[in-house]
């Protein structure tokens, strides 16, 4: 199994002005199998959501849904995938929120009590994250 960094899985998303990168990208992401998987790492998801969002200025249905049909894609394994997808699930245009919810959830899994923050948005929708004041 192998890993693809930001650059790759946004050159799959985007299908940029960089056609050779963009073909490149597009045949690892769609050569992935369940018998040999490309591993989505979490800051790869954190960093493509920011770039989509405030650089690329995709709204926010358009990047959830990206990351959804991804996803989907039994071959490709996302860190947190199954809380990822919840999440998408329960908020579907929560692009903004993916960030806080990844931390919190990198938290649970190992065994904080949940996660300070001064961050009063995250403090109020993310659950595991506690406003300090």
């Amino acid at each position: 199994m192998k890993a693809v960094d930001t650059n790759v899985l946004l050159h799959f998303f985007v299908q940029d002005d960089n056609k050779e990168q963009a073909a490149i990208a597009s045949s690892i992401m769609l050569a992935a199998s369940p018998d040999d998987p490309v591993f989505v790492p979490q800051i790869v998801i954190v960093e493509v959501v920011w770039v989509l969002r405030k650089r690329l200025k995709y709204p926010r249905h358009v990047v959830c849904a990206l990351l959804r049909a991804a996803l989907s894609s039994a071959g490709i394994v996302f860190e947190h995938g199954e809380e990822l997808l919840r999440l998408l699930t329960q908020m579907p245009n929560c692009a903004d929120e993916i960030a806080d919810n990844l931390i919190a959830i990198s938290a649970a899994k190992a065994g904080c009590d949940g996660v300070c923050t001064f961050d009063m948005r995250a403090a109020r929708t993310v659950p595991g994250m506690e406003l300090l004041t």
